[in-house]
């Protein structure tokens, strides 16, 4: 829960250099100080998708998805700005659906 809720924060905070992860034809993906931060990244999506039970495309499977889930609400929440004092956002929280989730 930590995890996605630093990555929230983290994109409405940095709307710029968010964007520019995110942008392909910027990035130079041979620069080794950007593959370090990348494969950083990657060890604390791996480590929190860590406890929960993996399907059939096994822990890179439940890593993609966990992904996708806070890397979408954080484009929904940015790019169609909700306003922050809406009701809804006011009662979305990644708590109410992490634990949804099976884990061993």
């Amino acid at each position: 829960v930590a995890i996605c809720n630093g990555y929230l924060r983290f994109a409405q905070e940095n709307e710029a250099l968010f964007d520019l992860m995110f942008s392909a034809k910027e990035l130079c993906y041979d620069d080794p100080e950007l593959q370090q931060e990348s494969a950083n990244a990657h060890q604390v999506l791996h480590r929190g998708c860590a406890p929960f039970k993996h399907g059939s495309a096994g822990n890179e499977g439940t890593e993609m998805m966990i992904w996708a889930l806070v890397h979408g609400f954080a484009g929904i929440l940015r790019k169609c700005r909700i306003r922050p004092d809406s009701h809804l956002l006011k009662n979305i929280r990644f708590e109410d659906i992490l634990p949804h989730l099976d884990c061993t």
